[in-house]
This record gives structure tokens, C-alpha cells and sequence, in this order.
């Protein structure tokens, strides 16, 4: 699979939700158990939540397909007037590695640029390598905030746009 087969798009109907759930479930099960329980149950989020998340004024879900499968997720919630809020970002197992979460970080970029935002702030676990190699190759940098998370230690990246 090539960039050219990635389409990043806005999920605009709460039916996509069971598949991004699937996606966040399978890109988070192998690290299970470096999660606390209600941490994990929390990161995989619910269908609820994620229709909740489609439906919301103030968050744009964003969905990468490789034809009609969902690869890769993404929420982006606004944070402040300024900044957006980056959470439950994943990417299949088998599409990791090519290009997928490039893909989902510069639709997001883009989208937040064109309705002028500042910044973009996320929270990620120590055990997340690969994300986090991703993230700061895209200029996310660490701002030293931490916080716990249902019993694990997150950490806050934040880029200047």
C-alpha cells in the first residue's frame, strides 16, 4: 500500500462508529498490559462515545480508509479558542509503519490551519513508541505537563501551527 491508497476524511455518521471502535481496540490490544484496566477501557473508547464524538459541535472525528476498510482514527476536540485537542489517534496493526498516521496527522493539520487554530495538543504513554517517534518527527514537542490517567502517567506534546 502506497500514501495514493490513504483517504482521510471527517466521519459524518454515527454508523462508522463500530468500526473506528474496532480499529482503537485492535491498534491498543498489544499494549493490554501496560494499561490499567479502566485506562485501556477508556482509551478504546465505546461506541457510545464515539457517536457521541461524531455528533459533537466542538469535535471533528477524522477516519483513514484504504478503499472501504477504516484503518485509522483520530478525534479532534477543541480545546480553547486556539488550540485543538488530539485524542484516541490509532492506526490498524497491519497498516502501521506506512504512511497512515502521517496521513491522519496532516489532514488534522490542515483542517485546524484552515479554520485557524495555534496549536495542537495531545497526551501519550511512555510505552508508545512508534506515536510518539510520529509525533515529534511532526514537531510535537513535550511541555513537561503530566498527569495521571486511571492509574498510568500520561504526558502532554504540544505544536505551534
Amino acid at each position: 500500500m502506497d500514501d495514493n491508497n490513504i483517504n482521510v476524511s471527517k466521519a459524518k455518521n454515527i454508523v462508522l462508529a463500530p468500526g473506528i471502535h474496532y480499529v482503537l481496540a485492535a491498534a491498543f490490544e498489544s499494549f493490554r498490559d501496560e494499561y490499567t484496566p479502566e485506562a485501556f477501557a477508556e482509551t478504546i473508547a465505546t461506541d457510545k462515545i464515539i457517536r457521541e464524538r461524531i455528533k459533537a459541535k466542538n469535535t471533528n472525528v477524522f477516519i483513514a480508509k484504504n478503499g472501504f476498510e477504516i484503518i485509522g482514527t483520530v478525534a479532534a476536540q477543541i480545546k480553547t479558542p486556539d488550540e485543538l485537542y488530539l485524542e484516541s489517534m490509532a492506526v490498524l496493526p497491519g497498516f502501521s509503519r506506512k504512511g497512515v498516521g502521517q496521513a491522519i496527522l496532516d489532514a488534522v493539520e490542515a483542517d485546524a490551519k484552515e479554520r485557524n487554530f495555534k496549536s495542537i495538543v495531545l497526551e501519550t504513554y511512555e510505552p508508545l513508541k512508534a506515536a510518539i517517534a510520529l509525533y515529534e518527527k511532526n514537531g510535537y514537542k513535550r511541555t513537561g505537563e503530566e498527569r495521571d490517567y486511571y492509574g498510568i502517567r500520561v504526558f502532554t506534546l504540544r505544536k505551534e501551527l
